[in-house]
């Protein structure tokens, strides 16, 4: 019998005990535990065995499987003393980063060592680890042909297992082949290597097998610290200045970056490197990236959020727009009325991303600045970036403000007409809020607010606090809300308002909703107001969830119209592939319902059949996680329009109540 505390102590002894008896020690579950034996102890005892023992244990599963070592996790017992706690049992078949350690000790061919990793399905890096142990031209061999079990990423790696004349001939022979296996970042693998190899390979890059383009981009690869020690002497005087560009660990992998006071034919085919956040460029910075852009036309444009880029296309579409609205405003106007244009202007270009959080959702394209004013869709930090973007240039202090689930501007240092006459100081503007109620010439609800004003917007009807705007110590110093009179009186005074009264167009829409004639069928009444809808704003349809905002607050509101249940929401095809959404009503009267459908890009509502409806969409992947798999249409229980889903609280009502003097 075998008592020893230490795995040493068994270690030093196993000469004398033989492989076979410590193979019967680690299959007793118990002795696992009394010794508290993890895959480490393990390993340590295996690695005494002769050559010829561990080879016979790795070719043997069901051994392998029989042996046992304990998961353990570390606690403090009642006296303060860390001690290891029993979790669960693991095998040594299981343990691949064990069995790969045990491998790499091997005296064996290449073929047995690989034969042995596959028979255990060892792979990523424990089989990367393995790899390296083989011959160079095994290596080599792998990196250009593959291997099952190791991934793209594993065979870059290896390549830093390669000497210099091996890397010169594996890229010599194989270049083009490696590319199209590992695509562009290929380029900065080869830049991260070890710099005697990247000047061995350097001094021969004229005598490599590849065309200009792929030497200039050789270069252009290299990491921000090689690019630091690396004797650009040994290249060819043509590509020395590549060398010699400045990189950036801040832009990340690709790093060269964007002087735009040389000349910009030395970044010719060098795009995939060079990030550009313009966002504080001048005129002169502007016209530099645009010729930057005629000689690298893939160059990515980033922002401030630097979470996604947009592309060089979006940047000029973007720009253009930007400097319309620039055009726009007047040189007489006050803080309030440039606030109040961009805002407006923001709301009529922008639509908040209809897929949002929802299957498919390019999550990060949503928040990139020129690529959400040429796409015209976006979430609420990337909106409120392009609003900041535009403040900046007209001189108006504003900072991006986050509360973990929502963004929005705090607006700084500007006088405000309140009900106490005017004020200076500091104040909240939500453009993402304001996008439906811009869009379709309502009341902006969440404009010049203070944070106790903006505060009571996220209280809901039942209680509960959303807190989209909560950050006490960001925004307890917004003590200023503008008085509806003169927000009202900004809005007239840029055009903006119902022939120059202070009343906001949509009124018109409200109007002639309310003076229909109340003797029609509520199918017919439904009808009719998604009919009135098209012709006041024909565009609807390229805006589905600011329409989905104007439906519940103004088309089909519930206590204006009588219908035992309403829904309000978003769909897609099933054979959508994308998962575009389509906005969707269903109205339900006694026996009857309605099913109202409009796609993006569409004239108006097509009015469906139940059949024809479940034939044609289906509700989203997430959407009916939280019904239990249920189409919402189907759930028995009484349900209104969902408005806590949707931005923005009393606007309507307030235009409703206008002329009847409630300001509300």
């Amino acid at each position: 019998e075998i008592k020893r505390i230490s795995r040493y102590d068994i270690a030093n002894e196993i000469k004398t005990f033989g492989a076979s008896i410590i193979y019967e020690l680690f299959q007793d579950e118990n002795t696992v535990i009394k010794y508290q034996y993890n895959n480490t102890d393990l390993k340590d005892i295996i690695s005494v065995l002769s050559n010829e023992e561990k080879l016979d244990l790795l070719s043997n599963s069901e051994l392998l499987e029989s042996l046992k070592c304990g998961k353990f996790r570390v606690e403090q017992d009642e006296n303060g003393r860390y001690i290891n706690v029993f979790e669960k049992f693991s095998t040594l078949k299981d343990e691949k980063y064990t069995l790969a350690a045990i491998l790499a000790e091997l005296d064996c061919s290449d073929d047995k060592r690989l034969e042995l990793a596959l028979k255990n399905e060892i792979k990523g890096f424990d089989l990367k680890n393995i790899c390296s142990k083989l011959s160079e031209e095994r290596i080599i061999n792998i990196i250009s042909n593959g291997l099952e079990g190791l991934d793209d990423s594993d065979r870059r790696l290896l390549m830093n297992e390669i000497s210099a004349d091996g890397l010169y001939r594996l890229f010599n022979k194989d270049f083009y082949k490696l590319y199209d296996i590992f695509g562009d970042y290929f380029y900065n693998a080869i830049g991260s290597l070890d710099v005697d190899k990247l000047e061995y390979l350097f001094s021969n890059i004229d005598n490599l097998n590849v065309s200009e383009s792929v030497k200039r981009k050789l270069v252009g690869g290299l990491s921000k610290s090689n690019s630091e020690k690396i004797n650009e002497t040994v290249l060819p005087k043509r590509l020395q200045e590549i060398a010699k560009l400045e990189r950036s660990d801040d832009i990340g992998t690709y790093g060269i970056v964007f002087n735009k006071d040389i000349d910009v034919s030395i970044y010719k085919d060098l795009d995939q490197y060079i990030v550009v956040n313009p966002i504080d460029f001048n005129d002169e910075g502007r016209k530099a990236l645009l010729k930057l852009i005629k000689v690298c036309p893939n160059v990515r444009i980033r922002d401030n959020l630097d979470i996604s880029a947009s592309t060089p296309k979006e940047y000029i579409s973007g720009e253009l727009w930007v400097q319309d609205v620039l055009r726009g405003i007047k040189p007489n106007w006050n803080d309030i009325q440039k606030i109040a244009y961009i805002d407006n202007r923001i709301g009529s270009k922008i639509s908040y991303s209809p897929e949002f959080n929802l299957d498919g959702f390019d999550a990060a394209g949503a928040r990139a600045l020129w690529k959400i004013i040429d796409s015209g869709y976006g979430v609420c930090n990337g909106i409120a970036q392009v609003e900041k973007y535009l403040f900046d240039k007209v001189g108006i202090s504003s900072e991006m403000i986050g509360t973990g689930g929502h963004a929005f501007l705090k607006i700084k240092n500007i006088d405000i007409p309140t009900n106490d006459g005017v004020k200076r100081g500091n104040t909240i503007l939500d453009p993402t809020w304001n996008l439906a109620l811009q869009k379709f010439g309502a009341r902006p609800n969440d404009f010049l607010l203070s944070y106790e004003d903006i505060r009571k917007q996220d209280m809901l009807k039942n209680g509960v606090d959303r807190g989209s705007h909560r950050n006490d110590e960001k925004l307890s110093d917004c003590t200023l809300s503008i008085s509806d009179e003169a927000m009202r009186d900004a809005y007239r005074s840029i055009g903006l308002t119902l022939n120059g009264t202070l009343q906001f167009p949509i009124g018109t829409l409200i109007n002639e909703i309310q003076e229909e004639d109340k003797s029609l069928s509520l199918e017919q009444r439904i009808d009719r107001r998604l009919e009135l809808l098209r012709e006041y704003r024909p565009d609807f349809a390229e805006f589905i969830d600011s329409t989905q905002f104007i439906l519940s607050r103004v088309v089909i509101p519930e206590k204006e119209l009588e219908y035992d249940k309403a829904i309000i929401d978003k769909v897609h095809r099933k054979d959508d592939k994308m998962k575009n959404a389509a906005l969707y009503s269903y109205i339900k009267e006694g026996d009857k319902e309605y099913f109202y459908v409009v796609e993006k890009g569409a004239l108006g509502f097509t009015k469906l059949s139940r059949e024809e409806f479940e034939q044609t969409y289906k509700m989203f992947d997430k959407d009916l996680e939280q019904t239990q798999g249920k189409n919402r249409w189907d759930i028995e229980e009484k349900k209104e329009i969902d408005l806590n889903s949707i931005s923005g609280r009393g606007d309507i009502e307030a235009e409703k109540q206008f002329d009847k003097g409630d300001k509300e």
